[in-house]
């Protein structure tokens, strides 16, 4: 996997999520984060390995640390949304996904 590309790890991440690879999620997050520390795309898929887990104070930690290293990065956004709808914060949760829309403009996944 090339840490550089982030289209490639995005799906990747995503697909572990879905199919709830909890273990590979916690190794790759793990590699990212010792490897690529500042890059935020690293603390996103760490915030995903606690949301499989369904810790969602520490996925909600990690999630918001890549979305104040990368305020443009979407996905992370989304998925801040999801954690914060989850614990029943729908206020912060609506904000989140405002935000995705506003980076993503014309698509419909938010």
């Amino acid at each position: 996997i090339d840490p550089f590309d982030n289209r490639g790890l995005i799906i990747y991440i995503a697909s572990m999520v879905e199919l709830k690879l909890k273990t590979e999620l916690f190794y790759l997050g793990h590699e990212l984060v010792n490897s690529y520390p500042k890059m935020a795309l690293s603390w996103y898929c760490v915030g995903c390995y606690y949301w499989c887990c369904n810790k969602q104070e520490f996925a909600q930690k990690y999630i918001v640390k890549a979305t104040k290293m990368d305020k443009k990065f979407a996905k992370a956004w989304v998925m801040l949304g999801h954690v914060l709808s989850a614990q029943e914060e729908s206020e912060q949760a609506i904000s989140s996904y405002r935000t995705a829309i506003r980076l993503l403009p014309g698509d419909h996944r938010p």
